[in-house]
């Protein structure tokens, strides 16, 4: 069982890394579509528990990965970072959480937005990396 489940939490930090590199490549080739994107986040409550559900999943394995991780506190911190992160962002209204990301979004010129690419690139793949 307890195979399994390191099994698991390896498939999901591997997509979540992949997942993380992708959005880089869009960032570098699509920098206005990941700005809206961005601007989206958390603009209806079906978005933002999607979204925060996805980041708690993702928190979980990382700390169901953090054994056999190259860098086992990173995944763990990291991991209960996500998690905590993610529940105060539920009970917290909407409207900040949204107002936040447009603000972002509003924030960020296309040029940054290409320039934080390869950086999201290096960090999926570096998340990886360190889970294998």
């Amino acid at each position: 069982m307890i195979a399994i489940l390191a099994t698991i939490s390896l498939v999901i930090v591997v997509i979540a890394g992949l997942w993380i590199a992708a959005i880089g490549v869009g960032m570098m080739t699509m920098p206005d579509r990941m700005r809206r994107w961005l601007a989206m986040m958390a603009s209806t409550q079906r978005i933002n528990v999607t979204e925060l559900s996805l980041r708690i999943v993702v928190g979980i394995a990382l700390i169901g990965r953090a054994n056999a991780a190259k860098f086992p506190d990173f995944f763990a911190y990291g991991g209960g970072f996500l998690i905590v992160s993610a529940l105060i962002l539920l009970v917290i209204p909407l409207r900040w959480h949204s107002g936040y990301a447009v603000w972002w979004s509003e924030k960020l010129g296309l040029s940054a937005i290409r320039l934080l690419g390869p950086v999201a690139i290096a960090m999926g793949c570096t998340l990886i990396w360190a889970a294998i």
